[in-house]
């Protein structure tokens, strides 16, 4: 048995749980689906950020594929800056050309009118910060899925550090007894230094639901949007079905 899985389920599930993510624009459904895992979700916004990634964009549906939808920031000379220090780059008029995005392909989908007024205010907002943006709509994309969790920054309770001992940092900041990682953590996480910390380590298990969508083929791995304007309150479901903790 591995050290990911000495706890046994009932353990895991009656523990305190942690799940730690940055604040990813507009995220998957996989992000959603790992917060259920959790008891609490720390924005983990004072890593660095990584230019062409999801912290400022993501994907959305049309009817000829997948479309990027993309935050501009500012990036020269802030090679090393922190996701919690990026400036929204307002030299051009990117809010209109999102929204007028998301709504050219959702207009007509079965639950627009429900979700499009808070995303519409939430984009047309005059904000400076991308990681506050971010967290407004990730809050709202909660609320929306029924998830229950606890909201914690890591910037605002002084965790700083990086791989395993971010981890460890992390969860003893909150008090947590089991942090609950992506898959990828296998790769760079080391087991022994977490158990030895006394925490439990386990790893989503996610298997992409599918849907419906404005055209055929189903495409996967696009916002959280895209559920929420075509399944309206049953995305909850979706999001919570799609898996538990992996077998170690």
């Amino acid at each position: 048995m591995s050290i990911a899985s000495r706890k046994s389920a009932v353990d895991v599930f009656a523990a305190m749980r942690l799940v730690g993510h940055q604040p990813e624009f507009l995220p998957w459904l996989g992000f959603f689906h790992k917060l259920t895992l959790g008891d609490i979700y720390m924005i983990v916004d004072n890593v660095q950020f990584k230019k062409k990634h999801f912290e400022n964009r993501n994907r959305i549906r049309s009817r000829d594929g997948a479309l990027w939808i993309t935050v501009p920031v500012q990036t020269q000379g802030r090679f090393e800056q922190h996701i919690d220090e990026v400036v929204i780059d307002d030299r051009n008029n990117w809010r209109h050309k999102i929204l007028k995005s998301i709504e050219l392909n959702y207009s007509k989908t079965p639950h627009f009118s429900s979700y499009w007024p808070f995303f519409k205010q939430c984009l047309e907002q005059d904000r400076r910060m991308l990681a506050e943006l971010n967290e407004e709509l990730i809050r709202g994309c909660i609320e929306f899925l029924g998830i229950e969790v606890e909201i914690v920054k890591s910037s605002e309770l002084g965790v700083d550090a990086k791989g395993t001992d971010l981890i460890v940092e992390m969860c003893k900041a909150v008090g947590a007894d089991v942090y609950v990682s992506g898959q990828s953590g296998k790769e760079y996480l080391d087991e022994a230094d977490v158990a030895a910390e006394g925490i439990g380590l386990v790893y989503q298990d996610f298997e992409h639901p599918q849907y419906r969508q404005v055209a055929e083929p189903f495409i996967p791995q696009l916002s959280v949007v895209d559920l929420l304007f075509n399944e309206g309150g049953k995305a909850g479901e979706y999001v919570r079905s799609a898996g538990t903790f992996a077998e170690s």
